[in-house]
């Protein structure tokens, strides 16, 4: 697990990922799947969107996370979400998802979606500000992981430089 987060995050993120298996929504919470960008295996993480002017966000504590790698890595091939790497090489692609194509579960809702990376420094800003504010979790992860000096709006805009932020798109 990388350093620079806390040590109970990978506990958190278990209980998260048991929760939505047995199909219980928890507060704001998703769980991303995207293909490996190496093995093509399914990996699952919990994350928080933040809705901003009606499009909705999900913020990475940095930039390069594994699963926002993932994300790039399925973004650049075609190839993510739900096939798996059986399914995609057997099929020739990503049975069907399209390109760049992961999942998004809450509870037994489950939707495909893409996700288009964001690189607009004031859309960066804005969002990550949003997304400090959509649980009180989520504006400790900021700061815990030193993207944020402060729990301070001008803090949180100042994570903008840190993180990766993809927006959420239908598939």
């Amino acid at each position: 697990m990388d350093p620079r987060l806390p040590k109970s995050l990978a506990t958190v993120n278990r209980v998260f990922r048991f929760l939505n298996r047995a199909g219980l929504a928890t507060g704001p919470v998703s769980v991303l799947t995207v293909a490996g960008r190496k093995s093509g295996a399914l990996h699952s993480t919990p994350v928080t969107a933040a809705s901003v002017d009606g499009h909705r966000y999900l913020v990475a504590g940095y930039s390069d996370l594994e699963w926002a790698k993932n994300v790039r890595a399925a973004n650049a091939r075609g190839v993510a979400g739900a096939a798996g790497a059986a399914g995609a090489a057997a099929q020739g692609g990503a049975a069907g998802t399209g390109p760049g194509v992961v999942t998004l579960a809450r509870g037994r809702r489950s939707e495909r979606v893409r996700l288009n990376e964001i690189t607009d420094a004031d859309v960066k800003r804005k969002v990550v500000v949003a997304y400090a504010h959509t649980s009180p979790y989520a504006a400790k992860y900021l700061v815990d992981t030193g993207a944020s000096p402060d729990r301070t709006d001008a803090g949180f805009a100042a994570a903008a430089t840190q993180v990766a932020v993809f927006e959420v798109l239908s598939a």
